[in-house]
């Protein structure tokens, strides 16, 4: 099945248009495709950057509340790094050790 395209007509001034013409040119794709990515990448960089903001802003207003640590992840963590420095003693959790150390890149 097809996906649905919608056309809109977009002016742009005469700089933006002469290097993307040339950028058409250079890669061998037709402009409006090259437009169609340029659009797309804005909009994926324009959604994290909300998602950051919002992740950022919860993270303020949960600060210092029952919210904002859940002690058994803290524990675990600092259980699993404590291991990390003595190789007898950290458990295989799943790759969790060969993530850990960069010796193992």
């Amino acid at each position: 099945m097809r996906k649905s395209i919608h056309c809109m007509h977009v002016s742009l001034p005469t700089g933006i248009h002469t290097r993307l013409k040339a950028e058409a040119e250079r890669s061998g794709q037709p402009m409006t495709v090259l437009a169609r990515e340029a659009v797309e990448a804005w909009l994926v960089k324009r959604e994290r950057e909300a998602l950051h903001r919002a992740i950022a802003s919860y993270a303020q207003v949960v600060a210092g509340t029952p919210a904002d640590l859940d002690p058994d992840m803290v524990s675990a963590a600092v259980d699993l790094l404590s291991w990390a420095g003595d190789e007898r003693q950290v458990p295989e959790l799943d790759g969790a050790r060969a993530r850990l150390d960069p010796a193992t890149d």
